[in-house]
């Protein structure tokens, strides 16, 4: 019973680093995506600028970098957080499974020695059984 638990904490911590991770690349994508919306307003700040774009639109498109690249900084953060969370799912995955592992090999370990002291006990028998 105790095994079964171990086993199911362990699936538990898994399944939970899984969704962690998919979080993460989840907030990556974003952020990718974030980066390239601030590139394209850069670019395009730039073209009005070589072009001589009227004053409204220059504001505009600088009030618009300006956002994504607050964005940016707002996505970063929330990749950072991803990361950490990742990294501490990642822990407690490896705590489980190290105790479960070591249950395990105590488990084994009293298996082996019941099994060693039945056949001391059976030989034991078989010994009393010879010499009558």
């Amino acid at each position: 019973m105790l095994a079964a638990l171990r086993r199911r904490q362990e699936l538990d911590a898994a399944t939970q680093l899984a969704r962690l991770g998919e979080i993460e690349l989840h907030q990556g994508d974003l952020l990718q995506q974030l980066r390239e919306f601030d590139q394209d307003y850069r670019d395009g700040l730039g073209a009005a600028l070589q072009n001589g774009v009227g004053g409204q639109r220059l504001m505009e498109l600088r009030r618009m970098q300006g956002q994504t690249n607050q964005a940016c900084d707002q996505q970063q953060r929330r990749v950072a957080d991803a990361q950490d969370q990742t990294e501490r799912g990642r822990r407690a995955w490896q705590t489980a499974n190290q105790r479960r592992r070591v249950f395990e090999e105590l488990a084994q370990g009293l298996r082996r020695r019941e099994g060693q002291r039945i056949a001391r006990r059976e030989q034991d028998e078989l010994d009393d059984l010879s010499q009558h």
